[in-house]
């Protein structure tokens, strides 16, 4: 799972509208700068049909790039706008597959549960197990945020049984 910021939606939007209006006086820098912008958010957020149909725009802003010219011209602006009204379909149509999941609250940090399991205990514990009985304890405590008990408590159970294992062979250096 891959974490994304619902923002970076909201601002993809933003970025749509601020270029589809803008104003017969902005500079192309201002322009350029804002389709750099509006293909970064396309790739952060994973919209790939958007990004394969981006050509378009893309050719578009090396024009801008090439001309002398600071301010857009009359014919420039419209094909701006043409170009993005074409865009935005795209864009909304891919947005309508993708499916944003929120989670609950639960007793423990979110944050911690599902990028730092090693803040929820004592300082240097976390760093004491093995890479096996690491990756289970995160398991674990994903598996507590998204509210799958019987997955938390296989997960643990299996980093117990890792620690265990190695507290055995420490101590009695056998099979």
């Amino acid at each position: 799972m891959e974490r994304k910021n619902c923002f970076d939606f909201i601002r993809i939007g933003l970025c749509t509208r601020l270029l589809m209006q803008a104003p017969k006086e902005a500079s192309k820098n201002f322009i350029i700068r804002h389709i750099n912008l509006f293909e970064e958010l396309l790739e952060n957020i994973g919209f790939e049909v958007s990004l394969a149909n981006i050509e378009k725009l893309v050719s578009f802003k090396e024009q801008l790039e090439g001309s002398e010219k600071s301010k857009l011209t009359e014919k420039e602006n419209k094909d701006l706008k043409s170009l993005l009204e074409r865009f935005e379909f795209i864009v909304g149509a891919e947005a309508k597959t993708k499916n944003i999941y929120v989670m609950e609250p639960r007793r423990f940090n979110s944050e911690y549960l599902l990028n730092s399991p090693a803040k929820l205990m004592k300082p240097g514990t976390f760093e004491k197990l093995s890479d096996i009985a690491k990756s289970d304890v995160k398991n674990a405590c994903r598996c507590l945020l998204f509210g799958q008990a019987t997955a938390v408590a296989f997960h643990m159970l299996r980093a117990t049984e890792e620690v265990l294992r190695n507290y055995y062979f420490h101590h009695k250096k056998t099979q």
